[in-house]
């Protein structure tokens, strides 16, 4: 951050210092300016004096001063002026010609010398700054100075007239040029600031953002040392939960009794399956539920039931009800550790009212653990509802008297 500041303030001094040599070099081509034009003024009024004396001797083409007359040619009769001799006025004419120059030239010289001092210091010293070979030179010695161009060629006093004229109007369109750079310059500087300024304000705001997010970060710092803490507990915690876990699951395992149930039926088609599948299901859960464990055995005929384990006659209840019980447990022998299930292919509006056990009172059917009645739709299998509720809780009963 502090190279950026001083590089900055080094680009900033370096500015200003060229601002300062523009401005200096602005001034002094006006001053070289007007005493050019100082000059040009001087060298046309000593030119119409010059002329005004040429209109005023052309006539006489050789005359001499004799006591005040005035004689042409050899041979003609003197001429005496009513006021003043024509010598005299020749000398008034050349005396203020000559002072009229000198003067003039003396003091158009001093400030052209004095602008062009400046100027060439101004000029030597952006050379140095930018490291530009010198093109000119100057002589200053007591009472005079010359520049001189490599190669510039003597000319006459009007050709220099008329040069220094065309240079004139070329140093006005080189300032009028110089005045557009340094109006597009300031435009520059005033972007150029502008776009610090932006900077600065966009650079604070990133400093104010930033030291929020250590706040923040500080504070997230301290939370994250709470909850690490919290999360060390939490484990030491897990660790005694799951000791105990494994405590528990050892006891349950003792206690866990595993529940041999026989499933048999005589009939034939697809939907016997799907409520071998659904039973099973059922059993499953509700016995889940109480730590059980149970294992199914299909038999497929008579012959393979064995009386000593607890067993389930399928009953699809499709016309009569005794008559589709009774075939259901044909040829197989009755005992407390036999139930029917009745299976009712009903929807839940439909399901009888009164219950199957009550309705068959046969003596066929006295001897048998139980007789629940079931709920089932092809599409939604054994569903919930009242009936199946109380079969499970019919069923669970069952098992628990067959196993004791």
């Amino acid at each position: 951050m502090g190279n950026k500041n001083s590089s900055k303030a080094e680009e900033d001094k370096e500015e200003l210092e060229r601002q300062r040599q523009i401005k200096s070099i602005d001034r002094f081509l006006k001053e070289h300016g007007k005493a050019v034009e100082g000059i040009s003024h001087s060298v046309q009024t000593q030119m119409a004096l010059v002329d005004k004396l040429y209109y005023e001797i052309k006539d006489n083409v050789s005359v001499r001063d004799i006591d005040g007359t005035i004689k042409k040619n050899e041979g003609q009769e003197p001429i005496r002026c009513c006021h003043c001799t024509c010598t005299s006025k020749w000398q008034e004419s050349t005396q203020r010609l000559l002072g009229s120059v000198q003067s003039s030239l003396l003091c158009q010289s001093d400030l052209l010398y004095g602008s062009f001092q400046r100027l060439n210091s101004c000029v030597r010293k952006i050379k140095e700054y930018y490291r530009i070979e010198e093109g000119t030179s100057v002589d200053n010695s007591k009472n005079k100075f010359y520049i001189e161009y490599e190669g510039s060629p003597t000319m006459d006093y009007k050709n220099a007239y008329e040069k220094s004229k065309t240079k004139v109007d070329s140093l006005k369109q080189s300032n009028e040029v110089l005045e557009t750079e340094k109006v597009q310059l300031k435009e520059t500087i005033q972007r150029h600031e502008k776009y610090i300024m932006d900077k600065d304000e966009e650079l604070q705001n990133l400093q104010n953002e930033n030291a929020r997010l250590e706040s923040k970060l500080n504070e997230l710092n301290e939370k994250s040392e709470g909850l690490e803490q919290q999360i060390q507990n939490l484990q030491s915690n897990v660790k005694v939960l799951r000791t105990e876990k494994n405590a528990l699951e050892q006891g349950i395992d003792k206690s866990k009794q595993t529940i041999t149930v026989q499933l048999f039926h005589n009939l034939k088609g697809g939907m016997i399956a799907t409520l071998l599948y659904e039973l099973k299901s059922m059993l499953a859960t509700q016995l889940n539920i109480k730590r059980h464990e149970v294992q199914f055995l299909l038999c497929q005929t008579e012959t393979d039931v064995n009386p000593q384990i607890p067993i389930f006659v399928f009953c699809i209840n499709s016309s009569r009800l005794g008559t589709d019980a009774g075939l259901a447990i044909q040829n197989l022998k009755v005992s407390s550790k036999m139930a029917i299930l009745i299976f009712h292919h009903k929807d839940v509006h439909a399901l009888p009212n009164q219950a199957s056990e009550r309705v068959l009172t046969e003596p066929e059917f006295k001897g048998l653990g139980g007789i629940f009645d079931i709920g089932f739709l092809s599409g939604k299998g054994i569903y919930a509802c009242d009936m199946n509720r109380a079969a499970s809780a019919g069923i669970e009963s069952f098992l628990r008297a067959a196993q004791s």
